[in-house]
This record gives structure tokens, sequence and C-alpha cells, in this order.
């Protein structure tokens, strides 16, 4: 079990940083994330509150214009550790994000 989250950690994160490689096109930009979104769900399933995993995951489903679910995993990440910057990061950018789509 241990190895297996492991992998899926190692997954959730290696896809979500290739996504932000400038080379890629939009096409490939979207398949890396979806596969980061995938593989992390499947981490979270197994440990619901690992906090990185939440922050990666929020930081794709960003990228894919999905506002709800990032939203949702970084106020959990605040209600588990209030003081997480990086968790208070993700909703301010996201308020950013809506702030510039709503003109």
């Amino acid at each position: 079990m241990k190895k297996t989250l492991f992998v899926l950690l190692a997954l959730t994160s290696g896809f979500f940083a290739f996504s932000q490689n400038p080379a890629n096109n939009k096409e490939a930009k979207k398949e890396y994330l979806q596969k980061s979104v995938q593989y992390g769900e499947q981490a979270l399933f197994i440990l619901p509150n690992h906090i990185i995993t939440m922050l990666d995951l929020g930081l794709s489903y960003l990228d894919l214009k999905n506002f709800d679910k990032a939203a949702t995993l970084w106020l959990a990440v605040l209600t588990i550790n209030p003081k997480n910057a990086d968790a208070k990061k993700g909703i301010f950018s996201l308020f950013l994000v809506i702030i510039i789509f709503c003109k």
C-alpha cells in the first residue's frame, strides 16, 4: 500500500510539473493536467488528508479551470491547517483568476 501511494504521489507531482513546460502545446498540457488529476484523486482515496497532494491537485484543477474543485481542496487544507501559506496563496490566485475572467 505504501509503495502504491508513493507512486501515485510521484505521478501527481510529476505530471503537474510536465504540464508547466512552456514547450508543451495546449493539448499536451491538458493531457498532463488530466493525468495529474487522475493520479491525485487516487492518492487522496488512499490517504484523504494528504496536504501536498491536495495542494498539487488544486493547482491542476485551477489550470483546467475547474475552480470549484480547486477551491474545495484548498479550503480543506485550511481546515486541516489554518496557517498553510500555500493554500492561502491558492485561494488568492483563484480570486484573481475569477476577477480577470469576469471582466
